[in-house]
């Protein structure tokens, strides 16, 4: 696993706490253990377990072209898709 990956997974967690990234952790692996899946699936699955909409998120730690100039906080209920 590569550096920017595990620094994008670092920011995942940052943004929907500890408790949600270890959920969404499990499931997924559970799930789609040895199935060949895409970063907008993964993105998509994220966002509906843990109830944020993480297109900000995604824009920023695994589309950007540029470094991210700050490290994302859990997200406010204003964020949050539920």
């Amino acid at each position: 696993m590569g550096e920017t990956f595990r620094l994008a997974l670092a920011a995942l967690r940052s943004t929907v706490g500890d408790a949600k990234f270890r959920e969404i952790e499990k499931t997924w692996v559970q799930e789609h253990q040895e199935q060949t899946v895409t970063t907008a699936e993964f993105v998509k699955f994220a966002s509906g377990n843990s109830g944020i909409d993480l297109s900000d998120w995604s824009k920023t730690w695994l589309y950007g072209t540029e470094k991210p100039s700050a490290w994302p906080t859990e997200a406010s209920s204003s964020t949050r898709l539920v």
